[in-house]
């Protein structure tokens, strides 16, 4: 399907603006009901983009939080008990 021939119409939702997504289109691409996108301004248009959680973080940043937790372990104890 050439998605360039579709066009939609701008409607209003609440105190919001809103346009629809074809849903062939947004298969396509990974988008679903309840998907947070973030909004940028292109040239031509606003470019819509899906926000990616990874749910990892990096072997570096594990190491320094479990060595710094170490280190202030009796602090964070303190500070946890206020």
């Amino acid at each position: 399907m050439d998605y360039n021939m579709l066009s939609q119409k701008v409607f209003q939702a609440g105190n919001s603006w809103a346009v629809t997504v074809p849903r062939g289109m947004a298969e396509k691409y990974g988008f679903e009901p309840g998907l947070n996108v973030i909004p940028y301004p292109v040239a031509d248009g606003i470019l819509y983009k899906p926000v990616r959680k990874t749910g990892q973080i990096s072997k570096e940043f594990d190491t320094w939080l479990k060595k710094t937790a170490k280190k202030y372990a009796p602090a964070l104890r303190r500070l946890a008990s206020r």
